[in-house]
């Protein structure tokens, strides 16, 4: 579905490579925040490589582009990362508090990260074909009509019924999850309990459907090594918060928060020295270790930190959401949808990429987007009622 919107909208864009390049980052952004960022990675390099073999130029500003922007496009919503699933339970998260309090810090986010690596690869990802016709306009014309085609027939999904049903239960699907606390409410059942019966509900479907192929889909198709994973993952967190080891981390986090020079927020000042120092730490920690085991850690910690009467706590969610998020693009491994776009790119080209051309926009990135988030909390925080 959203291979088959993605190209239809690169279309208008087709023109020029710096909005090419731009709008693609912003629908893996968007993407991610609705398919969750391994999907979304998926969908846009496979794009992305087909436009980097037609206008010959390289790929690398385009993966290290997507990766980022899906990164950042994570925290738009509750599904768009693991992590955002795990915090909705962890804090009775509902989809609209996302909504109203990552969406717009993700977006404006993956904008200020679009228009900045845009301008560094500007010169990059110029397509070699152009510069080649560049004295022929008429000729250039006819290259690039010809080169969208065949992006299309590459790319796009021909089963039309199967892309209109396909759409249908996704629109049935988000409309389920967004809803999903206005229905519980109604049908007077347990939190989450909406959220989790949709995806059953989805799911059985898909495998009804599907008839002969169900039973390979529910054996093959989940990746059950992960789950697993994240099963003991969270095991291990509930017993670091079962000992009271992260009462002892919060204690140590309000200590270490007070030498902040925050003192201009006022009666909030000790709010926005634990908010600062968790945004930081999550994120500097996700850049080195992935992101989710950073999160289910601190996570047992920012309910203590709550639990002690820190005023406007509930922020210190969004400050772990954000940190884990963004953080994730610090180096190669930071994140999940990192270790899946370089796997793609080294199983297509046949070589390795390098650590520090990773790491020398990554710290840029990083650091640009928490300082922006960090500001953008720091007023929510103050003028929030």
């Amino acid at each position: 579905v959203f291979q088959y919107l993605v190209v239809k909208a690169l279309k208008y864009f087709y023109g020029s490579p710096h909005l090419l390049f731009g709008a693609l980052m912003f629908f893996s952004c968007i993407l991610a925040g609705l398919v969750d960022e391994v999907s979304a990675i998926l969908i846009t390099i496979g794009i992305a490589g087909e436009i980097s073999r037609h206008t010959k130029v390289s790929i690398i500003p385009y993966l290290l582009g997507l990766v980022m922007a899906t990164n950042v496009g994570s925290a738009v919503t509750l599904i768009g990362n693991p992590i955002g699933i795990y915090l909705a339970f962890a804090g009775k998260l509902t989809f609209l508090d996302f909504l109203r309090n990552s969406t717009v810090i993700s977006i404006l986010s993956a904008l200020l990260i679009i228009g900045m690596i845009v301008y560094i690869y500007r010169n990059q990802i110029k397509s070699k074909i152009a510069i080649e016709k560049n004295e022929r306009e008429g000729k250039l014309e006819l290259k690039n009509a010809l080169s969208i085609k065949e992006l299309e027939s590459k790319l796009e999904i021909k089963d039309k019924k199967e892309i209109s049903l396909a759409i249908i239960i996704f629109i049935v699907f988000v409309i389920l999850v967004i809803l999903h606390s206005f229905l519980e409410h109604l049908l007077g059942v347990e939190e989450r309990t909406v959220l989790l019966a949709t995806v059953l509900a989805i799911v059985g479907f898909i495998v009804l459907r599907e008839e002969e192929r169900g039973r390979y889909f529910i054996e093959k198709g989940p990746d059950w090594w992960t789950i697993l994973y994240f099963m003991f993952l969270f095991a291990n967190a509930a017993c670091l918060e079962y000992t009271g080891v992260t009462a002892k981390v919060a204690h140590i986090i309000m200590n270490a928060g007070q030498l902040l020079p925050l003192r201009f927020m006022g009666d909030l000042s000790q709010s926005a020295n634990v908010l600062t120092l968790l945004l930081w730490s999550s994120g500097l920690l996700s850049g080195f270790v992935d992101n989710l085991p950073v999160v289910a850690a601190l996570v047992p910690v920012v309910k203590d930190l709550i639990a002690s009467g820190l005023p406007k706590g509930n922020i210190l969610w969004w400050s772990l959401l954000i940190g884990g998020c963004f953080g994730g693009n610090l180096t190669m491994i930071g994140s999940t949808a990192n270790l899946v776009a370089i796997g793609v790119f080294e199983r297509s080209y046949r070589r390795k990429f390098s650590f520090k051309n990773w790491l020398k926009l990554g710290i840029i990135v990083t650091l640009v987007t928490l300082v922006f988030a960090n500001l953008f909390l720091l007023i929510k925080l103050r003028f929030s009622q």
